[in-house]
């Protein structure tokens, strides 16, 4: 089975950095990444694909994978 390593980027919470952010609207690049990584990570799950994920505090296996 096919595992991935699903990093979105940024803080999930936006800090330190939370990328561009709407100046009309306040929306933030880490929310939007956030989002669609979520939608990313659930498609290839249901699809029965192992996801790990920083957001998920599983880093390690993150890290171990992009070496």
């Amino acid at each position: 089975m096919a595992k991935f390593c699903i990093d979105p980027g940024h803080a999930p919470n936006g800090e330190p950095d939370p990328g561009a952010v709407n100046s009309d609207t306040g929306l933030r690049e880490c929310d939007v990444a956030l989002t669609i990584g979520n939608k990313v990570a659930q498609y290839l799950q249901e699809a029965g694909y192992e996801i790990s994920s920083p957001v998920d505090n599983n880093w390690l296996a993150c890290v171990w994978r992009k070496q």
